[in-house]
């Protein structure tokens, strides 16, 4: 069964009730079910870092944005590359309901570059004040609302527009720093056309994409390197020194020099 039919089943509607709700930040390098199986049913969203599927036979990475379908009874591992997050909800279903999914085994992408009414649903779940109450009318709504939005995400973002993106993104982070419109042209869409794509499946602008990218590099500069900071804004292409310092005070908390300093204590 793949990613159509799971959509499918979540279209038929059915008793759906809710066992978990979490937001996990992994500080371990793996979770495995190679010796015991998944318990429930799981719909998870990669809020950062990848996350690397594996079982003997096969292998799934997802990446910040990705939905995924976690089945019942599956066995795998999951590896976690860089500082991994991610919401999750997990769920069983009605028995007599069960079988349409129950012969899964293993991870699904269900798509890449969740909704904004998708991230909404899982943020109002998860972040809400509606993990202990199980019986709250509010959250079973909202897990319905996050199954809509799943079922029509596909309507919303046709797999054209995901590849689009998807290479709106790689030129992005080129060190080239071509213009957003050269980047459209090269996507063969118009800027305003690109702009909004980016943001409905994305969650931010290019330019804010962009940002983070060259923020995460400094970042790394700062950390591994003994690079000033004047060398780092030169490299990273930003205007000039103060603000490359502006821009990093604002996105990350603290200065340059402040940041560089923690990581060496």
């Amino acid at each position: 069964m793949g990613y159509k039919n799971i959509i499918g089943f979540f279209e038929c509607g059915g008793v759906f009730l809710i066992t978990k709700l979490l937001k996990q930040h992994w500080n371990k390098d793996r979770y495995s079910y190679i010796t015991h199986p998944r318990q429930d049913h799981g719909l998870m969203l990669v809020i950062s870092g990848d996350v690397i599927f594996a079982s003997k036979d096969k292998t799934l990475t997802v990446k910040k944005g990705d939905v995924v379908f976690l089945p019942k009874n599956s066995f795998y591992e999951a590896i976690f590359d860089g500082e991994v997050c991610d919401y999750l909800v997990n769920f069983d279903i009605e028995a007599e309901t069960d079988n349409e999914i129950s012969n899964l085994s293993f991870p699904t992408v269900l798509f890449h570059g969740a909704s904004a009414s998708c991230l909404k649903c899982f943020f109002d779940l998860i972040e809400g004040n509606y993990v202990e109450n199980k019986n709250s009318l509010r959250r079973k709504g909202l897990f319905y609302l996050l199954l809509d939005s799943i079922s029509n995400h596909s309507v919303e973002f046709p797999s054209l527009d995901i590849k689009t993106v998807e290479m709106a993104k790689g030129l992005l982070g080129d060190t080239e720093e071509l213009s957003i419109s050269e980047i459209a042209f090269k996507c063969g869409i118009s800027e305003s056309g690109l702009r909004k794509k980016f943001k409905d499946i994305v969650g931010v602008s290019p330019k804010e994409y962009r940002m983070n990218i060259k923020l995460n590099r400094a970042k790394y500069y700062l950390e591994s390197t003994g690079m000033s900071v004047s060398d780092i804004s030169n490299t990273l292409n930003f205007y000039d020194s103060a603000y490359f310092c502006k821009m990093f005070k604002l996105h990350i908390g603290v200065t340059p020099r402040q940041y560089s300093k923690n990581k060496s204590l």
